[in-house]
């Protein structure tokens, strides 16, 4: 991407939207910590993304958004970006929501900038600084402390904390392949609203399958089903709705690394809700690797940072 002037007026425009994005993932954590609490995972994913792939196609429909005619769709992008960015994340994340506190995913989902930037060097040809080099050594480092500080979490299916947090980091893994893949599903000039319509749709569907092959049905009786709907309508418009969609408009005007490093906001937000609104316990381990992941970001993105301060955009 070319350099690009940011007059006041537009850095401050786009550092509200850029708030506005992060806030709106920040409050995802908590809502599906809550919504987990009364129906499984899978369902809450399945509701959550089909409403809100029919919410954003709805809006798309009713703005007259330009769409790419349905014979002309490229299924086989569509149904990866939306089985990397909608089901192995959103999965991932409610499963191991269900063992551990939306305070220890808030750290996890702050390795998010260095994960990104790492694939863009493994598989998009991207280069890597020696500042970011040693910030992505900081992130493990702070990894590595989360899983040490870990204790059993009991013996439902017998999943241990490590476990959980490998699948929670799998879903980081897979939301950093995710920019790269609706980057490219943008460039084939899908609209912003209709890709997000389309990929929400197409993660709704799989998540409801594999819903109804594992699920035990004898539990159905367990589900409380109001609150699981009012929860997982609030997450579809705030975070699919929103959020996404502010995404999505974001990642076609600045560069994906920039966007990763503004995600920082997210987790720390969502630690905060975690601590003060469901009351989880900040335990020690957490302190030294917020500590190390945030220096390791600061110093990943410290050139970033710099040329944003001059007003020029990388």
């Amino acid at each position: 991407m070319s350099h690009v002037f940011m007059s006041s007026t537009s850095y401050l425009s786009f550092m509200v939207l850029i708030f506005l994005m992060n806030l709106c993932f920040a409050v995802a954590l908590p809502l599906l910590k809550q919504a987990i609490g009364y129906a499984p995972p899978l369902l809450v994913v399945s509701a959550r993304m089909i409403l809100g792939g029919l919410l954003v196609g709805m809006l798309g429909k009713i703005s007259g958004e330009c769409v790419v005619p349905m014979r002309q769709w490229n299924w086989k992008l569509l149904v990866s970006t939306a089985c990397v960015a909608m089901y192995m994340v959103c999965v991932g994340e409610a499963i191991a929501l269900e063992y551990m506190s939306a305070t220890r995913a808030s750290l996890i989902w702050a390795l998010l900038p260095c994960i990104t930037a790492t694939i863009g060097w493994i598989g998009y040809g991207q280069s890597l600084r020696r500042k970011q080099v040693c910030s992505i050594f900081l992130g493990t480092i702070g990894m590595i402390v989360l899983v040490m500080g870990s204790a059993p979490l009991g013996d439902l299916f017998t999943i241990s904390c490590s476990s959980v947090d490998a699948l929670m980091l799998g879903a980081v893994i897979a939301a950093g392949w995710a920019y790269f893949l609706i980057s490219r599903v943008i460039e084939e000039g899908y609209g912003i609203l209709q890709s997000n319509a389309l990929i929400m749709l197409l993660g709704g569907v799989m998540s409801f399958v594999t819903w109804l092959v594992f699920y035990d049905f004898t539990a159905a009786a367990s589900i409380l089903w109001w609150p699981f709907i009012g929860y997982s309508a609030m997450v579809a418009v705030i975070v699919n709705v929103i959020g996404l969609s502010l995404q999505n408009f974001l990642i076609v005007r600045y560069p994906i690394a920039f966007l990763a490093l503004s995600s920082c906001i997210t987790p720390m937000t969502s630690s905060v809700i975690g601590v003060y609104v469901l009351g989880e316990a900040w335990r020690a381990e957490y302190t030294i690797a917020a500590t190390c992941i945030m220096l390791g970001l600061l110093l990943f993105y410290y050139e970033e940072l710099q040329k944003l301060y001059k007003g020029v955009y990388a």
